[in-house]
């Protein structure tokens, strides 16, 4: 039987692990934007988007909009 990493670890370390990668990533998107070439800046944004699914499948969708709140729509575009 297989299990998924969410059955082993609980929900509310998965949910703050999952919030930290968020701010992280968001910060280096914004930190580096200008520096970063397109395949660099495309493989932040897709960090994004799927940490942002991650925690909504953890029922955290309003910490999540709290980070997200700070981030211009330009640079999550084209991801």
């Amino acid at each position: 039987m297989a299990l998924v990493m969410s059955q082993i670890v609980q929900p509310e370390i998965l949910k703050e692990v999952n919030l930290v990668r968020l701010r992280r990533l968001v910060r280096l998107l914004k930190e580096y934007d200008g520096e970063l070439i397109e395949a660099g800046k495309m493989l932040l944004k897709r960090s994004i988007f799927s940490s942002y699914f991650a925690l909504r499948d953890l029922a955290c969708e309003e910490r999540v909009d709290a980070v997200l709140a700070n981030v211009s729509e330009e640079y999550l575009r084209k991801a």
